[in-house]
């Protein structure tokens, strides 16, 4: 039953989450995805939805070759809300911005009934702001990519679950157990979330363990989890596409060289205590280890965040590459934060802690504010639009992509296959790492129905391949880096 506190603190809630959809809507502008990696393949798809047909089960990608461009990929739940949007509205980008904003608001409201519940109604409330002024907030709420919406699932599946365990309400478990597998089928390693909700159970309801619908759920999960990886997997052996799910050898996980390696665990450690706990994470974190308030709940939850960042620590360990690994390390920093409030907190508390929250906020709104601004002012934009103009839309592409194809350090594939160019021009084809621009891999190509060649690195580029484009090749473009060379037909053909 709510008290007038936890009402109060919920009316302030929502005053919150207006200001932070408000910031977000009209201070990170514009809302096209420019040049940015992710966005273009998460946008590439929606519109695919719509060019290639409306089937959740082969999602398609631009870097197809002369495939029908289904990839193995995470469940297309948001890339399907955006593609609805676009026949609502048309080819515009910003629908999709709308839905990653929408998704974590519902994922702040549902970490407040986390919070709430632990810790009471102000404790909630500040816990609730240090995350949506994290820089997981913000960056997750201002870009096109799917990892907000499955955190407003796991976030939700959460609070459905422990309203299941502490009152026994069937609803509530299976709307836990869809929530749950929608948010870990768009994002696998939303799998710590279940485990802490599983731990959880030993934490304050044991006897649950009794009930064969808990067992049953949990199958559930893991079965509809298990079978998408599956089919997947069967996909990229049908068109040889992958995101690097499970297939190609494009894996995540650390080997023995990386886990003895100082400099990486620098890394993850800096990354984490920057943008994952941030500031007021960190400090909530020693505050509990200081007064050893620290209990099971907390440790399941902290431990479970952690070992998740060590499993994908080849991503996560570095902010340029894997960022939105860190949003339940922010989760865990607000729940620390809550942790360690007052619940009868005086008004200078609460004045000064609001303004270095502000502060916070700002400073990751103003840098993703200037990362969206460059991505939408690159060169590679007026490339794309010369494409468009010089080729019709049929034609295939050959991209040289400005990753290598291979980590040595790693001794992993990489995941080269850089959408921009191909998704801002409106084209598909091939993409290809930068060490594999080759003559033969051209002429294979060719071959097999490209039409013109992309050189984004074109002062690396061979003596043996400018001689092949000088004499299979006219010259279309020089400009912002890249060369455009229109192939002429192949012998073959």
């Amino acid at each position: 039953m709510a008290t007038p506190a936890s009402r109060g603190g919920r009316r302030w809630l929502w005053v919150s989450l207006a200001v932070y959809a408000a910031v977000l809507w009209f201070g990170v502008t514009p809302h096209e995805v420019g040049s940015s990696w992710r966005e273009c393949d998460t946008m590439a798809m929606s519109r695919n939805f719509l060019l290639d047909g409306f089937d959740p089960l082969r999602p398609r990608v631009d870097w197809r070759g002369d495939t029908d461009g289904a990839v193995e990929s995470e469940f297309p739940l948001y890339q399907m809300l955006v593609a609805a949007s676009l026949v609502a509205f048309g080819e515009v980008e910003w629908p999709a911005r709308l839905w990653s904003l929408l998704a974590m608001v519902w994922a702040g409201v549902a970490l407040h009934r986390l919070l709430e519940w632990r810790t009471g109604p102000g404790p909630a409330l500040v816990g609730t702001l240090v995350f949506l002024g994290s820089a997981q907030a913000v960056l997750l709420g201002a870009r096109v990519q799917p990892d907000g919406l499955s955190t407003a699932l796991l976030l939700a599946g959460s609070a459905a679950f422990l309203d299941y365990l502490v009152f026994g309400r069937g609803a509530a478990l299976w709307l836990a157990v869809v929530a749950n597998a929608l948010g870990v089928l768009q994002k696998a390693t939303g799998l710590q979330i279940v485990a802490v909700q599983g731990l959880l159970v030993l934490c304050i309801a044991p006897h649950r363990l009794r009930e064969a619908r808990l067992w049953i759920g949990l199958l559930l999960i893991v079965g509809v989890l298990a079978a998408w990886l599956w089919h997947g997997v069967q996909l990229h052996a049908e068109t040889g596409l992958t995101f690097g799910v499970l297939s190609a050898g494009e894996t995540k996980f650390p080997g023995l060289r990386q886990l003895r390696s100082f400099d990486v665990w620098s890394s993850l450690l800096s990354t984490t205590m920057r943008i994952g706990l941030g500031p007021f994470g960190c400090m909530a974190l020693g505050t509990l280890v200081a007064r050893r308030r620290m209990d099971r709940i907390d440790l399941s939850l902290l431990v479970v965040v952690g070992l998740a960042l060590v499993g994908a620590m080849r991503y996560s360990a570095y902010e340029g590459t894997g960022p939105h690994y860190h949003v339940f390390v922010a989760v865990a920093g607000a729940w620390c934060m809550a942790r360690v409030w007052p619940r009868r907190a005086p008004q200078w508390l609460w004045a000064v802690t609001l303004l270095g929250i502000g502060m916070v906020g700002a400073h990751w709104v103003l840098q993703e504010r200037e990362k969206v601004r460059s991505c939408t002012h690159a060169g590679v934009l007026d490339v794309a639009a010369v494409i468009r103009a010089s080729f019709v839309a049929d034609a295939l592409a050959i991209v040289r992509s400005h990753r290598e194809g291979y980590d040595a350090w790693w001794r992993r594939r990489t995941n080269y296959e850089e959408p921009v160019l191909l998704y801002q021009a409106r084209r598909r084809g091939w993409v290809v790492p930068a060490d594999g621009f080759e003559v033969a891999e051209l002429e294979r190509l060719r071959a097999r129905g490209a039409d013109f060649v992309v050189d984004q690195l074109p002062g690396q580029a061979s003596a043996e391949v400018q001689g092949w484009l000088a004499a299979n090749a006219e010259l279309v473009l020089d400009r912002s880096g890249c060369t455009v060379h229109r192939l002429r037909p192949s012998p073959a053909k």
